[in-house]
């Protein structure tokens, strides 16, 4: 006999099986990190808030696996400014993460300040980021297995779905505070920081009575350094630059490293990193991308290299950039204020 159940009624029961909040004894994680991290740098590390004297903004957003009916696709927003005169800056950042093609919706909201302090050549920076978080879960469209009958699926002779015996939860909606922190130390050519995110280990159960999902601590270790490239009279040429960098993602058992370099030339930059995930190899992720005036474009596609291959289709992502640093009458204004840092890559 065959069962038949239709693709997002299969994804269905494949989410309600993975995520932690409706099950004891297990933890919920975050939505993945963006491949574009240097676009996406409050995500990463609170302590990268505030990268440009005038304000900055950066749109993301990433589809990944989308040959599994849209299985997650996550968007992003943020903005961010330096304040020289106290050595401090400022930021927000909004991010939606879609799993299941809508049927598990998580909305973060999140508000970071940084400060730099200075030591003789080298600069060490703290930073603090608090805001909360929204789960949305569409319940009526999960399938559990004792609704899915052998010869004719989950659906009923009416057309609806059959009825389950699993605890139905007492709300579908869920909101908790998130804090978040981060430190950086820098000089002109390296670079190394660590964030913590989810500090107070928020609960993301929907049903009450059980035990709690806690989002357990997501630690990120990352560095990287910036190498001006130069032209055969020794003098450095404007926008050209190689960054090599590395980061090392932990939360809960999941773990994952990547590796690679960012690459600019003028006008025009790219690079390649590969991802780890310490269980199997996960992807190699390839970028491409324009720079021109204030805007900064780039996309990056995640090629699988897991056993899931044939089936996901890999993770398409693409960024922009808005940096008001670059505006040339800006520019004009603080010609007399240059970046001390390696942080271009961010820029």
């Amino acid at each position: 006999m065959k069962c038949f159940m239709p693709k997002k009624l299969r994804l269905a029961v494949l989410y309600i099986l993975c995520f932690g909040s409706f099950f004891p004894m297990v933890q919920a994680q975050d939505a993945g990190v963006f491949s574009q991290f240097f676009s996406a740098p409050q995500q990463l590390n609170p302590a990268l808030t505030g990268g440009t004297y005038a304000p900055r903004f950066f749109i993301n957003y990433r589809n990944q696996w989308p040959s599994l009916n849209n299985a997650y696709v996550t968007y992003a927003v943020s903005y961010d400014q330096l304040i020289p005169s106290s050595n401090s800056a400022f930021g927000l950042s909004i991010m939606n993460d879609q799993a299941g093609d809508g049927l598990y919706n998580t909305t973060k909201v999140n508000a970071a300040y940084a400060y730099t302090f200075k030591m003789e050549d080298l600069f060490i920076k703290g930073g603090l980021e608090a805001g909360f978080s929204q789960l949305r879960l569409s319940w009526n469209q999960l399938v559990f297995l004792d609704m899915i009958d052998p010869v004719n699926g989950p659906v009923g002779a009416d057309g609806l779905l059959n009825p389950t015996q699993e605890n139905t939860p007492n709300s579908f909606n869920k909101t908790y505070a998130d804090f978040s922190a981060g430190v950086l130390a820098f000089n002109k050519t390296y670079y190394g920081g660590v964030s913590v995110k989810h500090l107070n280990g928020p609960d993301e159960s929907f049903i009450q009575d059980f035990q709690a999902a806690v989002l357990p601590i997501r630690w990120t270790v990352h560095g990287g350094a910036q190498f001006n490239i130069r032209d055969k009279h020794r003098n450095y040429l404007e926008g050209m630059f190689v960054s090599p960098n590395v980061m090392y993602v932990r939360q809960g058992e999941f773990q994952q490293v990547n590796a690679g370099a960012y690459v600019s030339a003028s006008n025009v930059f790219g690079g390649a990193w590969y991802r780890h995930t310490f269980g199997n190899p996960d992807a190699l992720i390839m970028l491409i991308g324009m720079q021109k005036y204030i805007f900064k474009v780039g996309y990056s596609y995640d090629v699988t290299l897991s056993s899931l291959s044939a089936q996901s289709n890999g993770a398409h992502e693409i960024s922009i950039a808005i940096n008001f640093d670059n505006d040339p009458k800006i520019r004009k204004k603080m010609r007399a204020r240059r970046y001390i840092d390696c942080f271009q890559i961010f820029r």
